[in-house]
């Protein structure tokens, strides 16, 4: 795609444009500053025959012999009008080649604020257009961060109650822990009483057995004396049988002394 050749470099989308029969450079009607009506009034031959500023300023000078000259008395008035219609012809294209620097410098500084103006508009709208995706943006950041605030102090709170219960948890096992020991250490002193009465009592079953064995044996040796005895001794202890019997009951060892003497 083609793009004017004048400051303002701006692609030809349209046909409002004129192409030089020598470089083929295409300027647009308002780079060259022609108006629609004076674009409207030029001829296809003036169209084709035309040339750039450029191509027209590389141009050498010629002379004026092509140039039609009124004469000092006109024949006819065919003659005048012929002669001026002729040199309006040629200063037509004379005027499409020929920019005055006037003429550019406007164009020049009419482009420049157009371009500045679109600029402008461009830069508003890019400007428009990050502010509207920045605020969404923010706002989408802004429930993300609040949801996960939300999330992070249900976390905190969970860890306290969690960190609570731990301590409970480990004050209780404290305690059951000291309870512990103080049942053990009774446990063992209760062991320690119940072997030294179980000692005890052993020892006073062992002597209450060798007790009851030697009154065994001396309620036997006093029956093996009394049968021994003369029969002079029986016919004493029969005349007297509750005394012998009390004195052999409770004092069989002097009882048998006596029947020994």
């Amino acid at each position: 795609m083609k793009r004017c050749a004048a400051e303002c470099t701006i692609d030809l989308n349209t046909e409002d444009y004129m192409e030089c029969t020598r470089c083929r450079d295409a300027y647009h009607y308002v780079c060259l500053n022609l108006s629609p009506t004076e674009v409207a009034s030029l001829d296809q031959d003036i169209k084709r025959s035309w040339s750039c500023p450029r191509c027209f300023s590389k141009q050498p000078k010629g002379g004026n012999i092509d140039l039609p000259v009124r004469p000092s008395t006109p024949t006819s008035t065919a003659d005048v009008t012929f002669n001026v219609t002729r040199r309006k012809v040629q200063q037509r294209p004379e005027s499409l080649q020929m920019t005055t620097q006037h003429s550019d410098f406007v164009l020049r500084t009419e482009l420049r604020e157009l371009i500045r103006e679109e600029m402008r508009n461009v830069v508003k709208e890019c400007i428009t257009d990050l502010n509207i995706t920045l605020k969404e943006n923010l706002q989408a950041m802004r429930e993300q961060i609040s949801s996960f605030k939300d999330s992070l102090n249900f976390m905190s709170d969970q860890y306290d109650n969690l960190h609570k219960t731990v301590e409970e948890c480990r004050t209780n096992l404290i305690s059951l822990s000291k309870e512990n020991e103080s049942l053990r250490s009774d446990n063992i002193k209760l062991s320690n009483k119940l072997s030294l009465l179980d000692q005890d009592f052993s020892q006073q079953h062992a002597s209450s057995i060798t007790e009851s064995n030697k009154q065994g044996f001396t309620h036997y040796g006093i029956l093996a004396n009394t049968k021994a005895s003369p029969p002079s001794d029986l016919a004493n202890t029969r005349r007297h049988p509750s005394r012998d019997l009390a004195n052999t009951r409770h004092h069989p060892s002097r009882d048998l002394a006596s029947k020994t003497r």
